[in-house]
């Protein structure tokens, strides 16, 4: 699911277009995937500042998160941003085309997404949790799928899934090719210790990314990095700390830039 398709996809849970099967699979996802449940969180806040409705929270999302975007909401300047986006909108819906819908969306998060930015940095020391969300990013993982050879229907679903968030549905195929491949055996151990990191499984996805980081595969590198978000999620800065000091020592390393920016905030 590409960013456009899951805007849309909230975007129908808001507007409750979705069935009632379709709800609970939305729900399950946000309860499981904590980025998933921000952009949620985000979203929802945007269609409360372009129509004229109140104020509101999502569910599921902790109570102290919610209440620093309704402090940032409130601010004066984003007041102001929300007056004008509400006149934007106005202008701007009489034009019904589903590209202006597009650009007003992603142009209206882009500068909320700023201003929550600018917001927390200024609020005081991010926690950990915030620090995961911040740092957590798969978009440059390797796929599971290589061209130009023969395609494997299983690992076509197994991405397809992980891309879904739905991680237990990965990690029932993931565990079974592990067993009896030994093509893309990094990538496999990558999108599995990430789904069971995602699960709250710790102990298995730190195994699985000790696993990773201890072959002489190319993606080996990735597994230093994610079992240092790991550490963060299980709310244990101080191994993660040890881990991203060894990152940083090496500006060839994988995520380098990253790992000093992240010692500098814990």
């Amino acid at each position: 699911m590409n960013p456009e398709e899951e805007n849309t996809y909230i975007e129908d849970y808001l507007l409750g277009h979705l069935s009632k099967t379709e709800e609970a699979s939305f729900e399950k996802r946000m309860s499981e995937d904590i980025r998933f449940r921000e952009s949620v969180l985000i979203q929802k806040q945007l269609f409360d500042a372009l129509p004229e409705n109140n104020w509101s929270s999502a569910e599921n999302v902790a109570e102290k998160r919610i209440q620093e975007y309704e402090a940032l909401y409130r601010d004066k300047e984003t007041l102001q941003l929300k007056e004008t986006l509400k006149n934007v909108n106005r202008t701007y819906q009489k034009k019904n085309s589903k590209s202006t819908r597009v650009w007003l969306f992603y142009a209206s998060a882009a500068l909320i997404a700023i201003i929550i930015s600018i917001g927390v940095l200024m609020s005081g020391p991010q926690n950990v949790q915030e620090l995961y969300v911040d740092y957590y990013d798969t978009s440059d993982i390797p796929s599971l799928v290589t061209r130009g050879v023969k395609e494997d229907t299983l690992l076509i679903n197994a991405e397809r899934y992980f891309e879904e968030g739905k991680y237990q549905e990965a990690l029932t195929i993931l565990d079974a090719k592990i067993e009896t491949t030994t093509k893309n055996k990094a990538s496999i151990l990558l999108y599995k210790g990430i789904s069971e990191m995602e699960l709250n499984q710790f102990q298995k996805a730190h195994t699985t990314f000790d696993q990773l980081s201890n072959t002489d595969l190319m993606d080996a590198p990735m597994g230093a990095w994610y079992k240092a978000l790991l550490y963060l999620k299980m709310d244990d800065p101080e191994k993660a700390k040890t881990i991203l000091q060894e990152i940083s020592t090496s500006s060839s390393n994988y995520k380098y830039t990253e790992a000093k920016e992240l010692l500098e905030k814990l």
